[in-house]
């Protein structure tokens, strides 16, 4: 079962996804799209996806289903352009209909910020994809679902490493900062920096360049010799669940040229 702002939605054994909760912005995914005062559903309605569903995200007022085939489905509020998908008229619906990718690309994960704008995904070759408010890590439309792709700066500020051969396993988003695990159970950052103007005079402070934390970016003795097996964000923290079953913390800020050094919180066993 998954909370999102004033709904719920419930996943059967049948992959069916039930909801209830508020109708505004089209949030339950029953084809309404409730009017200014709407109406709360008590008794759960059936969310209009076709295929079997195996997960479901929850964001703002929005939502994200991923079914058995891979296929990612959004309904909602697209105020922030958060569905990945065009819709008319553009500022919401209560008609789940697939984000805007080609049919064969098939994701493993979905990733809603907690402030629910940004949305990130993993796709089943590894890569990862990014849109909604501020898409991290790439340009382009922020309407459109994009793969992140290896840049030279990426590769400077990893010591050479094209990011296209790294397979990842699992993304965390959050409104400025995006973090990630590997398949090799290494932690990834794309960090909340200083203000920046961009080349039209433009300023953000959304993070474009990921860098693997390591010792030399973490300033932690023997971090590149630490494993981890799961990664979530929350607010401008993120928390690492190590192979060991220690739990690291960090601030996900960009300070000067080095990050937050993460650290074991230390819960008692």
């Amino acid at each position: 079962m998954v909370g999102a702002n004033a709904a719920s939605f419930m996943l059967d054994t049948n992959g069916d996804v039930w909801a209830w909760g508020d109708e505004a912005s089209g949030r339950l995914g029953n084809g309404v799209v409730g009017p200014s005062f709407p109406r709360s559903y008590v008794t759960p309605t059936e969310v209009l996806i076709p295929n079997p569903v195996q997960s479901i995200s929850g964001g703002q007022e929005f939502s994200f289903a991923l079914d058995t085939e891979g296929h990612v489905w959004s309904w909602g509020s697209n105020t922030y352009k958060s569905l990945g998908r065009t819709i008319e008229p553009e500022t919401a619906t209560g008609t789940p209909g697939k984000i805007s990718v080609t049919d064969d690309v098939q994701f493993a994960s979905v990733s809603v910020s907690y402030n629910g704008t940004a949305v990130a995904a993993v796709d089943t070759s590894g890569r990862i994809w990014t849109w909604g408010d501020g898409p991290i890590g790439r340009s382009g439309d922020p309407a459109i679902p994009a793969r992140i792709v290896s840049t030279t700066e990426i590769a400077a500020a990893n010591g050479g490493i094209d990011i296209d051969t790294v397979p990842f396993e699992k993304v965390a988003v959050g409104s400025s900062a995006m973090v990630a695990l590997d398949r090799f159970g290494r932690l990834w950052s794309w960090a909340r920096s200083e203000t920046t103007a961009d080349e039209a005079g433009r300023t953000s402070s959304y993070a474009t360049i990921p860098v693997m934390l390591t010792a030399a970016t973490t300033g932690v003795p023997g971090f590149d010799e630490q494993r981890f097996v799961d990664v979530v964000y929350g607010g401008s923290y993120a928390f690492a669940l190590h192979e060991n079953g220690n739990l690291w913390t960090w601030d996900t800020t960009y300070v000067g040229t080095t990050y937050v050094s993460p650290s074991d919180i230390g819960f008692p066993n």
